[in-house]
Parts: C-alpha cells; sequence; structure tokens
C-alpha cells in the first residue's frame, strides 16, 4: 500500500512532488555541507585527530539530517 499510495501521490498532487523535491534538495545540500566540513577537518586538524573528528561529525550531521527530515515529513502530512 504505502509505495502506490507515493506513487498516486506523486501522480496527482502537485504539493506532495514539491515537498519531496524540497526534501531531496535538503539531503543534498547537508552531505555537501558534510563534505566541506570533512575538507576543513583534514586541512586543520592535526592528522591523528581526524577520523574521530568525522565519526563524530558524521553521527551529528546524520542526526540532524534524519530529524529535519522527520519534522518536515510530520508537519506537511507526508506520512502514508
Amino acid at each position: 500500500m504505502g509505495a502506490n499510495a507515493w506513487i498516486g501521490q506523486w501522480d496527482d498532487d502537485q504539493a506532495f512532488r514539491r515537498h519531496i523535491r524540497l526534501l531531496t534538495v535538503l539531503w543534498g545540500a547537508g552531505f555537501t555541507l558534510d563534505a566541506l566540513i570533512r575538507v576543513a577537518f583534514a586541512m586543520t586538524l592535526p592528522i591523528g585527530a581526524v577520523p574521530l573528528v568525522n565519526a563524530l561529525q558524521w553521527l551529528v550531521v546524520l542526526g540532524a539530517m534524519i530529524g529535519l527530515h522527520a519534522w518536515y515529513v510530520k508537519r506537511n502530512g507526508l506520512l502514508v
């Protein structure tokens, strides 16, 4: 049911398509920001600290992105 409902909404609901496209842009921007931060860390931190900092940063970025996604989906009634 879930996939078919989304396909139906995608085909028939312009607002739904806009919301999904915006979520796609948000995820892309989040991962781009993550990459830029990783480069900055790699260039400025001592080499031994980079793996730990990158791991912690990944958890923070992923947690923030999942939280933002969940909030946006709930706020805009995208749950099917």
